[in-house]
């Protein structure tokens, strides 16, 4: 029985993922959530549906999802990335640059994660804000942030 359920929810998971490529988001939202009924603690459901109402623009349940996905695996780069980017379009910069260096610490060589903190860094609304000046120096102090900040230099 044990296995049988399993088989169940990697199947539902599968077709989730299928619909969800194919643009069916009720489809996809409808079989993460069955996914969930067979395995409450799959993680990677939950960021998909996250991922689901980014789509949509529904922030709030975005943030609910990507929170629950980081309650069962808080080491997870990908998870911090996503959350991050939810609070960056919602003008939580400081939580979302925070989140963005948790992504960097458990993935330091993500190359999407160092533009995406540099683009937020550069974000006028970010750099007017009054902290600039210590969060200029913390940044910049960070070993990870030293080539990019050379390189900002190198293009100005």
């Amino acid at each position: 029985l044990l296995n049988q359920n399993m088989n169940q929810a990697e199947n539902l998971f599968q077709q989730a993922i299928e619909a969800h490529q194919q643009g069916n988001l009720a489809c996809a939202k409808k079989h993460y959530e069955q996914l969930l009924e067979y395995q409450p603690l799959h993680a990677q459901a939950m960021y998909r549906l996250s991922i689901l109402a980014t789509t949509v623009q529904q922030w709030d349940t975005a943030m609910a999802w990507i929170q629950k996905a980081l309650n069962i695996q808080p080491n997870s780069a990908r998870f911090h990335h996503h959350l991050a980017k939810i609070l960056k379009k919602n003008g939580q910069f400081e939580s979302a640059l925070s989140h963005y260096k948790t992504a960097l610490y458990w993935d330091p060589h993500s190359a999407e994660t160092h533009n995406n903190c540099g683009v937020l860094f550069f974000n006028p609304l970010f750099l007017n804000s009054r902290k600039y000046s210590s969060r200029f120096f913390f940044v910049s102090s960070l070993p990870e942030n030293q080539l990019f900040i050379k390189r900002m230099r190198i293009i100005q």
